[in-house]
């Protein structure tokens, strides 16, 4: 009995193993397609764009030698 129960259990884990396979390989389909149309649209980043469910990179923190630039030249 137990070498069927270990049996059911690696069909199960195979099954498993498949399902989030699957799941996977669609979530990164569907990540690269976004990627390749907002590659696609060249320099156009205008706010009307279609927002394609990417995150995008935060505006970049003034480092010291820009505050100190800004500061000597006021």
């Amino acid at each position: 009995m137990k070498l069927s129960e270990a049996a059911t259990g690696q069909q199960h884990s195979r099954r498993l193993m498949a399902a989030m396979t699957t799941c996977w390989s669609t979530v990164w389909a569907e990540l690269l397609d976004a990627l390749r149309r907002r590659r696609g649209r060249g320099d156009c980043t205008s706010d009307d764009d279609e927002d394609l469910g990417l995150p995008h990179s935060p505006c970049n923190s003034p480092t010291t030698a820009d505050v100190l630039l800004e500061q000597g030249l006021k």
